[in-house]
């Protein structure tokens, strides 16, 4: 399988998707070339205990300098500091700010 597309921002009100989802959750959705869609962020099993924002970030930067192509909004972004703590409100914006 080979990852085609990858698809990141925060959740509004009222948006449909294929994943249940609240106001002001982080999505990544990447894109298989066969169709099939996979939110990391749902996926759980992190190991090492090591937050699944810390790790997706580590994919991404990894995805986007292979030149996967990444649609990324901020427009939801705010929604996400409600009930999180800055250092996970920062890995955020970094996933969603990095583009080639």
């Amino acid at each position: 399988m080979e990852i085609v597309k990858i698809n990141t921002g925060v959740y509004g009100k009222g948006r449909p998707s294929l994943f249940k989802h609240s106001k002001g959750d982080f999505f990544y959705i990447i894109e298989l070339n066969d169709g099939t869609k996979i939110d990391l962020t749902q996926v759980g099993g992190v190991k090492n205990d090591e937050d699944e924002r810390f790790v997706i970030e580590k994919l991404d930067i990894q995805f986007v300098n292979m030149g996967i192509p990444k649609e990324s909004s901020m427009k939801n972004f705010e929604y996400s500091k409600k009930g999180l703590a800055k250092v996970y409100t920062d890995k955020i914006r970094n996933i969603l700010e990095n583009m080639k």
